[in-house]
């Protein structure tokens, strides 16, 4: 038998965990299923000898009131240090410096911070939801179908989990293939939402390297305001000192979304990485050749492009709801606040329409 109270999300990114957050904090039963083994969605960061990168959200701010609340308590773990340098907009003019204000970044790794959100939660990884049966009547259990492309040990693996309520916080195209035989309606508006793609190129360099523009002015992050093929640029290693060091520079670079439309399917994606560094160096007037080891990450989904504006999605009569920053219209730049509140909302809105 299933508890009526037992609540499954679907996803990890920060929409699902803020919403489990809330519904295990109002006493249900919450199980959260990740495809993947990491958590928090683009707080991601690789790790490759003794560095770190991270490859999504580059660093925090406040963007409301949810993210201010979060930074705050991440400040309070000492888990969070300042990042307060100036950044820099490559612009026709030149580059711009863009003064220090409330930036934090993770010595560790911004996905430590994903993991202090999920402390405490269940959460099943490498575990992709497939398929949806809703209830044929009030008060029965959805059914949800999991394969296992994080190739985690069988005795790990659970195919089938019954449940009283869903959250389903995962990007808009895969949130429409699962709604598609449950709610077509959801699933034709869900297919309206679009995405822009990336690559995340991390690289490192000797320590004995020097990385300064052309002026001698040392930079942290440098946001290109021009047509290239790149859009950001960033000393990871300047996020960390003390133990976590890293020793030698560091680089993240993230692509144009044209750049990845273009070549998505190239396969020697190393090659594309060092064209971008090559790219971003003639623009920054930076030798950014012959890095120690370079590694490419694809991002499906990087940057919403039309977010809806519906904030979230409940069926109290089903006990069915959807997050995500996609459902909630945002200005730039401000994706984790919409991402929290959306999670927040659908879960509130369970706990006040089906518990």
């Amino acid at each position: 038998m299933t508890p009526s109270n037992s609540v499954v999300v679907i996803g990890a990114g920060l929409a699902g965990l803020t919403a489990a957050r809330q519904l295990q904090a109002a006493g249900r039963s919450v199980v959260v299923l990740e495809k993947s083994r990491g958590l928090g969605g683009r707080l991601n960061t690789r790790r490759h000898l003794d560095s770190r990168a991270d490859r999504g959200v580059p660093y925090l701010e406040p963007q409301g009131p949810l993210t201010e609340a979060w930074i705050q308590e991440l400040q309070n773990t000492g888990d969070l240090q300042p990042w307060p340098q100036p950044l820099h907009h490559l612009t026709a003019e030149g580059l711009q410096t863009i003064p220090g204000d409330q930036r934090w970044a993770m010595p560790a790794g911004l996905s430590v911070a994903a993991k202090q959100l999920a402390a405490g939660l269940t959460i099943a990884r490498g575990h992709r939801a497939i398929a949806l049966t809703a209830p044929e009547a009030p008060g029965e259990p959805w059914t949800i179908q999991c394969d296992f492309p994080a190739a985690i040990e069988p005795e790990q693996q659970q195919e089938f989990w019954t449940t009283g309520a869903i959250v389903l916080a995962i990007p808009a195209p895969q949130a429409a293939d699962l709604l598609e035989s449950v709610a077509p309606d959801w699933a034709s508006r869900a297919r309206q939402v679009t995405f822009d793609p990336c690559f995340s190129v991390t690289a490192a360099y000797g320590p004995d390297r020097e990385l300064q523009l052309p002026s001698g002015e040392a930079w942290q992050g440098i946001r290109a305001q021009i047509p290239t093929d790149w859009r950001w640029l960033a000393r990871e290693d300047s996020k960390a000192d003390g133990i976590w060091a890293m020793g030698q520079p560091v680089l993240l670079l993230q692509s144009s979304a044209a750049v990845a439309e273009r070549l998505w399917d190239v396969p020697t994606l190393e090659a594309v990485g060092q064209a971008l560094l090559d790219r971003a160096g003639a623009d920054l007037g930076l030798h950014l050749q012959q890095p120690e080891w370079i590694q490419v990450h694809r991002w499906r989904y990087a940057i919403t492009r039309n977010p809806l504006d519906d904030g979230f999605w409940i069926d109290p009569d089903r006990a069915l709801a959807v997050a995500g920053d996609w459902c909630a219209a945002h200005p730039p730049g401000q994706s984790l606040e919409a991402a929290m509140r959306s999670g927040l909302s659908a879960a509130q809105g369970l706990l006040v329409h089906c518990f």
